[in-house]
């Protein structure tokens, strides 16, 4: 038994006429008839009545039938989904994020792909820079928005631009040199930073590096914790001062000041990262879908 024989079983019960259910299948009476009597062989059941007026269903072959058509109906099903996930319409999504980035433009990105792709069911997970790069690295995370200098001695990873932000110097809004109208960068040296700890975000510790040793100073980190939101607390409290990227203002703008810094160095790709060799189709539909939602606005 196959499915061939299944589907012609089930076109001679619909029609109940051997000729116009040959031509339902685009195949020769002759080779129907045979088929059918296969089936009845290899059963060991007569699925049908007929003589040279009349194909009737016997009560076995009613009973077979609306078996068969179940069976019938869920391999469609079956098809049509595999089809469906294959060609990325269809399936699941894990996103990664740091927190910030999402947060801003959650509302642009995620509403309107559930809308156009409601057969696409999104997980959203945030990370921290270093846990979320590996985990896209390992694929528990099929698309990740996070920062690209965190990704440049990566071969396993490919991204894409999203869009540009900035560096600010960060502090509470009651600093001293949260209202001075010129930074003086000799000033900082003298002040406290705080960053989150190098192990967490070994790029974006660097990167801050940079940032000072390229203005004269080098700063003096008096706490290192592991996440930036326990940097946002201390800030908050008034144990010193640091860099953020600007997207953190979503989260903190009532309580500090936000300080551009000037300079190329102090630009920073947000991108939407994921492995090369991703087998998940969805992730790319997502992908070119958040692409576009990018571009138009």
């Amino acid at each position: 038994m196959n499915i061939q024989q299944l589907h012609n079983f089930v076109a001679v019960a619909r029609h109940l006429n051997f000729s116009e259910a040959a031509k339902s299948l685009f195949i020769a009476q002759s080779a129907l008839s045979h088929s059918i009597a296969a089936l009845e062989a290899e059963l060991n059941v007569k699925l049908f009545y007929r003589d040279t007026r009349l194909v009737k269903l016997t009560p076995a072959g009613s009973s077979f039938f609306q078996e068969v058509q179940e069976i019938i109906d869920r391999l469609d099903r079956a098809v049509e989904q595999a089809r469906r996930m294959n060609a990325g319409l269809s399936g699941h999504i894990n996103i990664g994020f740091l927190g910030s980035l999402l947060k801003s433009h959650f509302h642009e990105w995620i509403p309107p792909f559930q809308d156009k792709c409601p057969s696409i069911g999104l997980t959203f997970e945030q990370m921290y820079m270093a846990p979320l790069r590996k985990a896209i690295e390992q694929g528990h995370i099929d698309i990740g928005f996070t920062r690209s200098f965190d990704l440049i001695d990566s071969s396993d990873l490919q991204w894409i631009k999203l869009y540009d932000e900035n560096i600010s110097l960060v502090m509470r809004k009651d600093h001293p040199l949260a209202e001075s109208p010129v930074l003086d960068f000799g000033a900082l040296a003298q002040e406290s930073f705080i960053i989150t700890a190098q192990q967490s975000s070994p790029h974006w510790y660097q990167k801050v590096i940079q940032i000072c040793a390229s203005r004269g100073f080098k700063p003096n980190f008096v706490y290192t914790p592991i996440t930036m939101e326990a940097v946002g607390i201390l800030i908050e409290s008034g144990f010193g001062i640091t860099f953020f990227p600007n997207s953190a203002k979503i989260i903190h703008k009532d309580a500090l000041t936000f300080i551009p810094l000037k300079g190329e160095d102090t630009v920073i790709d947000v991108v939407a990262a994921w492995k090369k060799n991703n087998p998940n189709p969805a992730a790319m539909t997502f992908l070119n879908e958040i692409t576009a939602q990018t571009m138009i606005s």
